[in-house]
């Protein structure tokens, strides 16, 4: 699962998560803390019912089903963090935001643009209100 766990209420501790994701290897490590982290919900179970309650209240949870240990999937997922503009600049995309995602799963049709949904067998999301499913592998 996807989040962005700075939502969570600090009250609560923070669940399993890898923070070497977003950041780990680039100039801004630093702000790793901030997220997006992966949660391992078998190992957190404690603070499922937080997530679901900041799905439903805003965007910031993507549930993603795979077999990858949490590092092996931060693995596969940190080279879809940076792309790059029509005019060549680089920038930061946000896949880890149902918004932003469910607009990528709209425009993006070719097998190359759809690489990043491939990056899990599964993804699952709540775009105004309504769960979506990308599963671009072909598995139940």
């Amino acid at each position: 699962m996807v989040s962005n766990t700075s939502s969570i209420p600090a009250s609560n501790s923070r669940p399993k998560t890898t923070g070497r994701f977003r950041f780990a290897g680039t100039n801004d490590m630093a702000l790793a803390h901030a997220g997006p982290w992966l949660v391992d919900p078998k190992t957190s179970r404690d603070h499922l019912a937080d997530l679901r309650e900041l799905e439903q209240a805003r965007p910031g949870v993507i549930w993603l089903i795979t077999s990858e240990s949490l590092a092996r999937q931060a693995e596969i997922l940190r080279p879809h963090l940076n792309t790059r503009l029509p005019n060549g600049r680089r920038v930061l995309l946000r896949f880890w935001d149902p918004r932003v995602l469910h607009a990528l799963n709209a425009v993006c049709h070719g097998r190359s643009e759809r690489e990043l949904f491939r990056a899990a067998d599964a993804w699952h999301y709540l775009n105004e209100g309504q769960r979506f499913t990308i599963n671009d592998n072909g598995i139940d």
